[in-house]
């Protein structure tokens, strides 16, 4: 397993509010490893009650507002990065929304465009400026945080579903192509929790379906963020002899037929 105390890390999508999204747990633990962390997100405020929430030293962890599906901004971000800490050894594509929970004809164009620039078009911003600095590392670990949703067909999905399954094709491809150069590129594919991504949609659901959701779930709870930052951490470890995979945290959702 490789190490990654002292080694800097990106985390995207890492802003808190007053939930824990897989974002910033991952970054919390990564700080707690060891690890030089870098988080970026659209907001400054939220990014950096991150770090106060986990009570990070400003010399080994780093904020910067960004929108990643801006080539330009994520270029100029990264090489920041490198000045500051060396270059990238990890990447952790965990941005996403989910504008639209609707079926094609109720989903907009706009809607459509928008989720997948942000969960599909920003993590190939990021990989493709991450990339070089960790060929000339000559090593390093790609994470992208997809769903269960990128393996499970959702009628009502169509913007964020094909983000996501995008997101995986794309992540083991690149995968693919950099094994034999010291990349490891793998998913974590969580379940449902209780996030700013799902919140509106559970906070909206009857108690009977809430619960008919949960217990898709074999487990019959939701998945906790600690847990999808648990895989995360082990794929930002591993060698190239694991690459184009992913983790189902998902609590062995849809194995067993949901019951109230």
């Amino acid at each position: 397993m490789r190490q990654i105390k002292g080694k800097p890390i990106v985390v995207t999508g890492a802003g808190r509010s007053n939930r824990t999204g897989y974002g910033v747990q991952i970054a919390k633990d990564l700080y707690e490893a060891g690890a030089i962390v870098h988080i970026l997100g659209r907001d400054m405020e939220r990014l950096q009650r991150t770090r106060e929430w986990a009570r990070a030293d400003l010399d080994r962890f780093y904020c910067y507002a960004a929108d990643i599906s801006n080539a330009a901004q994520v270029g100029d971000i990264f090489e920041q990065i490198k000045r500051t800490s060396g270059p990238i050894h990890g990447l952790v594509n965990n941005a996403a929304i989910n504008l639209s929970r609707n079926r094609i004809l109720e989903t907009t164009l706009e809607d459509f465009e928008r989720t997948l620039k942000t969960n599909l078009v920003g993590p190939f911003n990021c990989m493709r400026a991450a990339i070089p600095q960790m060929l000339e590392r000559q090593e390093g670990n790609i994470v992208s945080i997809t769903s269960i949703f990128a393996h499970v067909a959702a009628p009502n999905q169509t913007s964020y579903a094909s983000s996501k399954f995008g997101l995986h094709g794309l992540t083991s491809s690149v995968g693919l192509q950099y094994c034999r150069e010291g990349i490891a590129a793998n998913c974590v594919a969580p379940g449902y929790a209780y996030t700013d991504l799902t919140a509106p949609l559970l906070e909206i659901l009857s108690p009977e379906k809430r619960a008919l959701l949960i217990n898709s779930h074999a487990i019959r709870r939701e998945i906790d963020p600690t847990e999808v930052s648990d895989a995360a951490l082990y794929l930002l470890k591993v060698t190239p002899a694991t690459t184009a995979s992913v983790v189902k945290v998902d609590g062995g959702f849809l194995h067993n037929p949901p019951r109230p």
